[in-house]
C-alpha cells in the first residue's frame, strides 16, 4: 500500500512539473482573467487582461494599464515582470493547462490562483 501511495505521489509531482513547463511562444497572446479557483471574482477583476508580446507584458485593469519587460523560466513557469517605473520585478507562477488556458498566481501575495483564458481575436 505504501509503495502504491508513493508511486501515485511521484506521478502527481511529475504531472505538475510537466504542466509547469511553458514555452514563451505559448504565452504570445491576449489573455483574459476568467475566474479564481479558490476565491470569488468581482466584475472588475474579470476585466483584467494580460497581453504578451515578445519580451513585453501589458497588464490592464479597470484602474490602470501597466507595461514592462518580462523574463520566463520555461522549465518552472516562473515569470519575472518588470513594469516601467517599478523598482523591483513582480513574480508570477504560470502553469500551462492547455492551449487556451493558463493558471497564474503571485506566490508573494497569497495562494489565489487565477485562470487565464486566451482571448479569441
Amino acid at each position: 500500500m505504501l509503495k502504491k501511495t508513493l508511486l501515485l505521489a511521484l506521478f502527481t509531482i511529475y504531472s505538475i512539473a510537466l504542466n509547469a513547463q511553458i514555452k514563451k511562444v505559448q504565452l504570445l497572446a491576449h489573455w483574459q482573467l476568467s475566474h479564481f479557483i479558490n476565491k470569488q471574482i468581482s466584475e472588475n477583476e474579470q476585466k483584467k487582461s494580460y497581453v504578451f508580446i515578445a519580451d513585453t507584458l501589458i497588464y490592464s485593469s479597470v484602474q490602470r494599464q501597466l507595461k514592462g519587460t518580462y523574463q520566463l523560466n520555461e522549465q518552472t513557469g516562473q515569470l519575472a515582470w518588470q513594469p516601467t517605473y517599478s523598482t523591483s520585478p513582480i513574480l508570477f507562477t504560470l502553469i500551462h493547462i492547455d492551449t487556451d488556458t493558463l493558471h497564474i498566481s503571485q506566490p508573494s501575495i497569497n495562494a489565489t490562483i487565477g485562470v487565464l483564458i486566451r482571448k479569441k481575436q
